[in-house]
């Protein structure tokens, strides 16, 4: 071999080291590059999963509030209806003298966790009309009141 081949051939061979080297150190670099962006996607990731438990519990937690009024104004609902109930039970159940003029009577009503009292008086204006009005209090400190007047030919 003549030594300018050999020369060319050390000089390509060294090219091709220093090319490999370069193409190396790019590689490392892009390397810790992705690195780094994996490392920052993990952040953020994390980041967003901390936001979005965060989200979620308060989400549940106004939640749970919101059931907790609904069953409480639902449970009120409920003692005042049955308190209602039980008032018309005590009004409906106040017994009346249809052969005197005039007449009062008591009644007592009692439904569920509801009960109540009522008063009612009854008058004969003529023979052939009557009035006749009542009230009743009950558990849940309402007052239910009715009146009404009858007519007869």
């Amino acid at each position: 071999m003549n030594l300018a081949a050999v020369q060319a051939s050390e000089k390509a061979v060294k090219e091709v080291k220093e090319k490999t080297k370069q193409l190396d150190k790019k590689i490392e670099n892009k390397a810790d590059e992705l690195y780094r962006y994996a490392q920052n996607v993990d952040k953020k990731t994390e980041n967003y999963h901390v936001h979005s438990e965060k989200r979620f519990n308060a989400l549940e937690s106004e939640m749970r509030r919101s059931v907790r009024q609904l069953d409480s104004k639902i449970n009120r609902v409920e003692k005042r209806a049955n308190a209602g109930i039980a008032s018309v039970a005590a009004m409906t159940n106040i017994p009346f003298s249809n052969i005197n003029r005039f007449s009062v009577g008591v009644g007592l009503g009692q439904y569920r966790d509801g009960s109540a009292i009522a008063l009612g008086a009854q008058a004969k204006l003529t023979e052939k009309v009557n009035v006749r009005a009542s009230t009743s209090w009950n558990n849940s400190e309402g007052a239910v009141l009715g009146a009404g007047v009858a007519i007869g030919w």
